[in-house]
């Protein structure tokens, strides 16, 4: 299997794991908040198979099929680094600088592209009314400029904050040279990331 591939199947499975917590956290934070308001179970408590048969499974599909386009992308970006700064290996300056640009340019851009779009397969690029749910008074437009206007000062920041506690041990990890268990540890990383963002377009957005 290529390089290129082996991403794409990389950051496709972390999305569609991240999707899929998301999912069972919204449904369990969900439930929570309906037993904060003293309201009672309307019948038993859901098996495992019920809970895995009402998983949005076109939301889980998006999301996979995201990291699977994306993969490559990211893959030839991560093949020009060398390029660009020179060796990463036991090389601090190349690491801090590649980091650097992952977090000013990158990362932001990877944000950018996911929350468009979830929202453009969701329709709300071609209906935006849905931003009703969110901010009236600053979105009463509810047009496009108003979506991308909400997702760049609202949904990316947090995101993007929290891209540093992923992308900062991957460039330890590149300082460190490849080791056993490396693609284990990214994954780590990124399931638990890519469910907040899953978790963030199905709050903030759709």
């Amino acid at each position: 299997m290529s390089f290129y591939m082996r991403r794409a199947v990389f950051f496709g499975s972390v999305w569609g794991l991240g999707d899929f917590f998301a999912q069972f956290y919204g449904a369990h934070k969900e439930a929570a908040v309906r037993r904060a308001r003293g309201e009672k179970r309307e019948g038993p408590r859901p098996s495992g198979a019920q809970m895995l048969a009402m998983l949005d499974k076109e939301r889980l599909a998006q999301n996979f099929v995201f990291g699977l386009m994306a993969g490559p992308a990211i893959a030839q970006y991560e093949k020009l680094l060398p390029r660009i700064f020179g060796l990463l290996t036991r090389s601090a300056t190349p690491c801090l600088c590649a980091l650097g640009l992952q977090q000013i340019a990158v990362t932001p851009l990877i944000l950018w592209s996911y929350f468009n779009a979830m929202t453009a397969v969701r329709g709300g690029l071609s209906d935006p009314s849905f931003m009703n749910a969110h901010d009236a008074g600053a979105y009463q437009r509810n047009d496009v400029a108003s979506v991308e206007q909400h997702i760049v000062k609202r949904v990316m920041p947090y995101s993007l904050l929290t891209s540093w506690g992923v992308y900062t041990p991957l460039y330890i990890f590149a300082y460190i040279g490849p080791f056993r268990g490396a693609t284990f540890l990214s994954g780590c990383l990124f399931v638990p990331w890519c469910g907040l963002l899953s978790y963030t377009q199905d709050c903030e957005l759709l």
